[in-house]
């Protein structure tokens, strides 16, 4: 693992307050977020874009364009249940925790 993506992962876990190997990478095809989780990122991100990028058209984007940038790297915490959803602009990493309600694992094919 590229020590960039270990430093990420450490400091991921203490903002988290957990240890890092309570996060788990997911693959965004995986992952099935509610409607009411997807309305707060929307609102949320808008305003963490502008501030942490100075993303003045943040407002004109669409939450299709949102959800794209937020699902560059998604890490479910076992810790406390969230799924973390993670932007990366301009060297930075912006990252929104989804509370265990409003998200799960989307299981294909059959179970026996």
């Amino acid at each position: 693992m590229p020590a960039s993506n270990i430093d990420f992962l450490d400091a991921l876990a203490a903002n988290q307050k957990t240890n890092r190997d309570k996060l788990h990478e997911l693959e965004t095809g995986d992952v099935s977020i509610s409607h009411e989780a997807l309305a707060a990122l929307g609102r949320t991100a808008r305003g963490l874009l502008a501030e942490a990028v100075g993303a003045g058209n943040s407002q004109a984007m669409t939450l299709s364009d949102i959800v794209r940038l937020f699902v560059s790297k998604l890490y479910w915490n076992e810790s406390g249940g969230e799924l973390i959803m993670c932007a990366q602009l301009d060297g930075r990493t912006l990252c929104m925790p989804i509370p265990p309600e409003h998200w799960n694992v989307i299981i294909t094919g059959q179970i026996q």
